[in-house]
C-alpha cells in the first residue's frame, strides 16, 4: 500500500479507481492529513450508493446543458444573419432614394484584395470595398485637406469618378498585381467628369463599363475614332480630342484636370478645336514623356505655366486660339528637343524671350496676332534650324536684325502688321531658301523699306521665292521681284 499525501479521494467504483482521469469532474478533493492508502476502502455502503447516483445524475444535467447552449447559439447566430440581410436592403433602398448616400470610409494603410467576382449589380457591401480599394490608390495624388474636400463635395469630378468605378464599372482587374492600371482609369474618369458635361458627345464611347480604357474608342462612318492609344504594357500613351464629326460638333467643355498628370507614360496631349475653359495645369510639365501638347482652340484663360525643365521630350506646343494673357515665359527656353511653338491668337503682352535663342532645334514659331512689344531679339539669330518665323500683327517695334538673314533655313518669313521701321531688304538676300517674305503694313511715320531686292531675282540665285507681299505708301503689291 503506497502512501499518498496530503490527498484524500474517495473512490466510487471500481471503474472510476481504474480509470482516474475522470476524477476531477466527478470526485471531491479535499486537503486532509496523510493518510495510507489503506483507508480509502473502509466506508459506509449508503456513502457509496449516494455518490453512485450523484455520478449519473451528473452526467444528464450535463447533457442537459450541453443541448441548451447549442440552442441559444443557434438562435443568436440566425438573428445576426437576418439582422444583417434587412440592414442591406435599407441601405439599397437609401442609395436609390439618394444618389449621394454612398460614404467614403477612412482609408486603411493595408491594401485589402479586391473581388474579382464582380456582378453588374453589386451589393452596398462590395461597393464599400471598392470604395475603399480605389480611393486607398488615388489618396497619394491629394493632399490630405484636398483630400477631404473634393471628396466630400458630391458634385466634384472625382467623387463622380470615384462613385462611377466603384458602383457602375464591372471592369475585372486584380487591383494588388497593377494597381497603376486602375489610377490611369480613375485618372481618365475624373478627365471625363471634367470636360464632358451632359450636351458633350464623348459618354457613348469614352466612359465605357467594364472596358479596358485602351478601347474607349468609337467607329464613325466605318473610321475609328482614337480617343486613347496605350503602349505595349497597355499603359495610356495618347489622348486625342481633336477630332470631331462631320457636323462640326465638338466633344469637350469644362476644364482640364490636374491629374492627368498622372499619366506617367503619356507622350501625347491633344485637345484641340473644343470647348475647354479654365486654366493649363502646370503639372503638364510633370509629365516626363510627353513630346506633344495641342490645345488650340479653346476658350483656355490664364497665364502659360512656368516650365520646371523636367521635361526634355516636348517637341511640339501649340496654344493657339484661346485666351492666355500674360507674358511668354522665359523659361521655354528650358525645353531643349522644342521644334515647334505656336501662341498666335491670344492676348500675350510683353517681348519676345531671348530665352527662345536656347531652343537649337526649333523649327517654327508662330506668335502671331498677340499685343507683344518691344523688338526683335538679335539673338533669334541662332536659331540655325528655323524655318518659319511669323510675328505678324503685334506691336513689335525697332528694325529687323542682320542676324535674321543668316538663318539659311528660313522659307516663311511673316512681319507684316507690326510697328517696324528701317527695313534693309539686303539682309534677306542670303536665304536660298526663301519662299515667302511678308513686310505688309510696317509703316511709321514715312518709309520704312529702305534699299533693293534685285538679289532675290538674280538667275544665279537659288531662290526660289513664291511671293512677296511688300507695304508701298499706302498699298501694297504682290510680284516675284520688285526692286525699290
Amino acid at each position: 500500500v503506497e502512501f499518498v499525501p496530503h490527498v484524500r479521494i474517495v473512490a466510487m467504483d471500481e471503474n472510476v479507481v481504474a480509470n482516474p482521469s475522470v476524477i476531477p469532474e466527478l470526485i471531491p478533493v479535499q486537503i486532509m492529513p496523510p493518510l495510507l492508502s489503506a483507508d480509502l476502502v473502509q466506508h459506509d455502503s449508503t456513502f457509496r450508493n449516494g455518490s453512485i447516483r450523484l455520478l449519473f445524475t451528473t452526467r444528464k444535467n450535463v447533457v442537459y446543458a450541453s443541448f441548451l447552449l447549442i440552442c441559444v447559439v443557434s438562435a443568436a447566430y440566425f438573428s445576426i444573419i437576418l439582422l444583417s440581410n434587412s440592414h442591406d436592403k435599407n441601405e439599397m433602398t437609401k442609395s436609390n432614394m439618394n444618389d449621394t448616400e454612398v460614404p467614403f470610409p477612412t482609408p486603411h494603410t493595408a491594401q485589402p484584395t479586391i473581388d474579382t467576382n464582380l456582378s453588374l449589380q453589386p451589393t452596398p457591401a462590395l461597393i464599400r470595398n471598392r470604395q475603399q480599394l480605389i480611393y486607398n490608390l488615388v489618396l497619394p495624388i491629394y493632399s490630405s485637406s484636398g483630400a477631404i474636400t473634393i471628396f466630400n463635395d458630391t458634385s466634384s469630378p472625382q467623387y463622380r469618378a470615384l462613385r462611377w468605378m466603384s458602383e457602375k464599372d464591372n471592369f475585372l482587374i486584380e487591383i494588388n498585381k497593377n494597381p497603376k492600371r486602375i489610377i490611369e482609369r480613375y485618372v481618365l474618369s475624373v478627365f471625363h467628369f471634367s470636360t464632358c458635361n451632359d450636351d458633350c458627345l464623348s459618354p457613348r464611347f469614352f466612359l465605357k463599363a467594364g472596358v479596358d480604357v485602351c478601347f474607349w474608342n468609337d467607329i464613325v462612318a466605318g473610321a475609328l475614332l482614337g480617343v486613347v492609344s496605350c503602349d505595349i504594357n497597355r499603359f495610356v500613351k495618347e489622348i486625342d480630342f481633336g477630332k470631331t464629326y462631320g457636323n462640326g460638333d465638338k466633344f469637350l467643355t469644362g476644364t482640364i484636370p490636374h491629374e492627368v498628370s498622372q499619366l506617367k507614360q503619356l507622350e501625347s496631349l491633344t485637345l484641340t478645336n473644343n470647348h475647354l475653359k479654365g486654366t493649363l495645369p502646370s503639372s503638364l510639365y510633370e509629365l516626363l514623356r510627353l513630346a506633344l501638347i495641342d490645345i488650340s482652340s479653346n476658350d483656355i484663360e490664364g497665364t502659360i505655366p512656368e516650365n520646371n525643365g523636367l521635361n526634355s521630350s516636348l517637341a511640339y506646343m501649340s496654344y493657339r486660339n484661346n485666351k492666355l494673357t500674360g507674358t511668354i515665359p522665359g523659361s521655354l527656353g528650358l525645353n531643349p528637343n522644342l521644334m515647334h511653338l505656336d501662341f498666335g491668337s491670344n492676348k500675350l503682352t510683353g517681348t519676345i524671350p531671348r530665352e527662345l535663342s536656347r531652343l537649337e532645334q526649333l523649327k517654327r514659331v508662330k506668335l502671331r496676332n498677340n499685343n507683344l512689344t518691344g523688338t526683335l531679339p538679335s539673338s533669334m539669330g541662332q536659331l540655325q534650324r528655323l524655318e518659319l518665323f511669323d510675328i505678324s500683327h503685334n506691336r513689335i517695334e525697332g528694325t529687323v536684325p542682320e542676324e535674321i538673314g543668316l538663318i539659311s533655313s528660313l522659307y516663311d518669313i511673316n512681319f507684316s502688321s507690326n510697328m517696324l521701321t528701317g527695313i534693309t531688304p539686303q539682309i534677306f538676300c542670303g536665304l536660298d531658301k526663301l519662299e515667302l517674305l511678308d513686310l505688309r503694313r510696317n509703316r511709321k511715320d514715312g518709309i520704312y523699306l529702305q534699299g533693293s531686292l534685285q538679289c532675290l531675282c538674280d538667275a544665279d540665285s537659288n531662290t526660289i521665292l513664291k511671293e512677296m507681299k511688300i507695304y508701298v505708301n499706302i498699298y501694297y503689291v504682290e510680284c516675284t521681284c520688285c526692286s525699290f
